[in-house]
């Protein structure tokens, strides 16, 4: 008597055929004369022979699989069908093609059960439990679809904790394009993955290839060697001989000097390591070039350097008024990126970093919430995991906590991994109030204040002080103070110094060689002036310099760039082609930096200049096109808005400093005869 399965399944059998029977072809798009092509669907057949196999011998089964004991009874041509595998044996003559029972010990019974399900339905299910089964079983078996289906979910799993093992994986099974994916994600992410378990077990011909490729994105090549000793550490009686073979491979003009010398690893020691020995200096003979075998030792030593960990000069942009732009400039590489826009269009936003942390202080012109705003970008947020690479990071804008009486017109500066944001203009008037940001904890506290309440001030840092230069009494341009105010963090109390020769607000203000210069502002008549003086706190003395070219108001954006205090000037300033002016500090003369801007409106830019490592910036946003970067600053739809025009004569997109033309350019002189050299 039949079972109630064998009834159950005749029964499906019987449905099969009736659909069968019941199925219309369709007319397929594709003709040949005289005949017309029709099409049935194509899952018929497998479904009946699927119900079928169940039947055993009964319906029509030849073979059975016999897996490690289980047995799986199925049709000897839908394996040939599906299965390079099963067709070449079948095919061969061999024995194995005639025998009614096939023994496979090769491959598990799980994973054959899912695959000869899929060879009857087309489907097969897959997850992380056994993608690993069924990839070297499709493997052994030559069924290409699963495997390829195995290695693309072992792709969107790829993670820090298992790159290296589904690196190793995809090694083992020939699948070249999941390994060139793992080792890319290592490469990437080489700071990160090398932190967990799985990378002290990879081997020493794969630790050694990764650590000798330039691709590889670390920020100092001190990570390269703490992996290195991570390694060797991890079986140290059979890895410490071969550690002064891989220390081979470091990069040694990326490490600080002296640094293996200097080093007390005990690793080091014990292995008796002798570093090369520093090349010796070849002595340049007067009026000669440089020996061929200098040269060549220079190209050797530049080659040693990874590039990830160069350290690159970087000018950072954020917009003022009604620019919201914001952006990064590599001097080294001539390459602009782009980075967030403000989120509202800004007003009397000012900048200052911390670190590597940007920070925009009261950037928005919207209420009284808006001005006392507080937003910060992190640029070390590029080295967090890039799943994919080559992508890259947006940096964004994220709020921090407000000020408590922030006015407009103060001073914004970053000292001792500290904000401070000094007087600015309230409804009542000038004010003197002092407020400290600590990053860390997201606060804001209260400092001593001014003893002169002022804005449109300069403001500076040296090593341990804060000094508020000038400013005004009043939002009223003819205002214009000459006393200067020192901040003493240590004792949190403000002190007079030497006042200016000329009274001044909005000056622009920088400290360089262990001086304050505060270059150009608006004088006590209430005009923009050319003047520039320059203090030095050894000796409490402001003296004068040679004077501006162009009268000029640079409080947010007096820049050092090749130690050279440099100014873009602002395009209503310029009537030449003369974009910034840079100061010559030995002889007293400002001169002019052709070629120098990326665009004529950089100088109505917030600037501030950073050293980043090239980690940070090859992940960052880059702008092929930075005329269409700089070409509209507003989003607003007014008619009475104004753009800029792009084709602006004074417009240029390669910076270029210390040319050989900078030598014939005009030169403004001093009126004074005092030789700042001495002081």
């Amino acid at each position: 008597m039949a079972t109630a399965s064998e009834i159950e399944n005749r029964l499906s059998v019987a449905n099969l055929f009736e659909l069968q029977d019941n199925e219309r072809l369709v007319e397929s798009n594709s003709h040949v004369p005289g005949r017309t092509m029709f099409k049935g669907r194509d899952s018929n057949t497998l479904s009946l022979l699927n119900a079928l196999r169940v039947e055993g011998e009964a319906g029509f089964c030849d073979i059975i699989l016999d897996v490690l004991g289980h047995q799986l009874t199925t049709h000897r041509c839908v394996l040939a069908a599906n299965s390079q595998f099963f067709y070449t044996m079948f095919g061969s003559g061999m024995k194995e093609s005639n025998q009614k029972i096939l023994g496979l010990h090769s491959v598990s019974f799980t994973a054959m059960s899912l695959i000869l399900d899929y060879f009857y339905t087309r489907e097969i299910l897959i997850d992380e439990d056994n993608v690993l089964d069924l990839l070297h079983a499709s493997s052994f078996l030559l069924v290409i679809p699963v495997k390829n289906a195995c290695i693309d979910l072992l792709s969107k799993q790829l993670t820090s904790e298992n790159c290296f093992s589904i690196l190793q994986i995809a090694e083992q099974f020939g699948a070249d394009v999941l390994a060139r994916k793992a080792k890319n994600f290592i490469k990437v992410n080489f700071s990160i993955v090398v932190k967990n378990e799985e990378f002290a077990s990879i081997l020493q011909n794969d630790l050694v290839s990764f650590i000798s490729d330039d691709e590889i994105q670390v920020e100092k090549e001190e990570e390269v060697y703490q992996c290195v000793l991570k390694w060797v550490e991890h079986d140290e009686a059979n890895r410490a001989p071969v550690l002064p073979d891989l220390l081979k491979h470091l990069r040694m003009a990326s490490l600080p000097k002296g640094f293996l010398q200097s080093s007390k690893e005990p690793l080091l020691k014990a292995a008796k390591i002798l570093t090369v020995p520093a090349p010796k200096k070849v002595k340049k003979r007067k009026w000669t070039r440089k020996s061929r075998k200098a040269k060549d030792m220079k190209f050797v030593l530049e080659k040693q350097v990874r590039p990830s960990t160069e350290m690159h000069d970087v000018l950072v942009g954020v917009g003022t008024g009604d620019c919201r732009k914001a952006f990064c400039y590599d001097f080294k590489k001539k390459e602009l990126f782009s980075m967030a826009d403000l989120s509202l269009f800004g007003y009397d936003g000012h900048l200052a970093i911390v670190g590597r942390t940007l920070y925009l202080v009261g950037e928005q012109k919207y209420g009284t919430k808006g001005v006392k705003k507080v937003s910060a970008m992190c640029l070390d947020d590029t080295k967090k995991l890039c799943s994919t690479p080559g992508v890259k990071v947006q940096l964004e804008w994220k709020v921090k906590a407000s000020t408590k009486e922030l006015g407009v017109k103060g001073s914004l500066v970053a000292f001792h991994e500290l904000l401070y944001y000094i007087g600015g203009w309230q409804t009542s008037g000038c004010c003197g109030t002092v407020e400290c940001y600590n990053p860390e904890l997201d606060e804001w506290s209260t400092c001593a204040g001014l003893d002169t309440p002022r804005c449109f001030a300069g403001c500076v840092v040296t090593e341990s002080h804060i000094y508020i230069v000038g400013g005004g009494t009043s939002y009223i341009r003819d205002t214009a103070l000459c006393s200067v105010e020192r901040y003493d963090p240590d004792k949190d109390s403000w002190s007079y110094v030497a006042h200016l020769r000329e009274a001044r607000s909005t000056p622009g203000c920088v400290f360089w060689g262990n001086k304050i210069y505060a270059i150009g502002g608006i004088d006590s008549s209430g005009v923009q002036t050319t003047s520039c003086e320059v203090y030095a706190p050894r000796i409490n003395e402001w003296h004068t310099i040679a004077k501006l070219p162009y009268p000029h108001c640079p409080v947010n954006n007096v820049i050092i760039v090749k130690n050279q205090v440099t100014v873009p000037l602002q395009p209503e300033t310029t009537y030449s082609s003369c974009d910034a002016v840079k100061y010559n500090a030995r002889s007293n003369k400002w001169q002019k930096v052709k070629n120098l801007t990326i665009s004529d409106k950089i100088g109505s830019f917030n600037l501030q200049t950073i050293k980043l490592p090239q980690l940070i910036l090859q992940r960052m946003c880059k702008e092929y096109w930075p005329t269409d970067f700089f070409a509209d600053w507003r989003d607003s739809d007014d008619e009475d808005d104004a753009y800029f025009d792009s084709d602006s004569e004074t417009s240029s997109f390669d910076w270029n400093w210390n040319s050989a033309s900078d030598f014939d350019d005009y030169h403004i002189e001093s009126e004074g005869e005092f030789d700042y050299l001495f002081f």
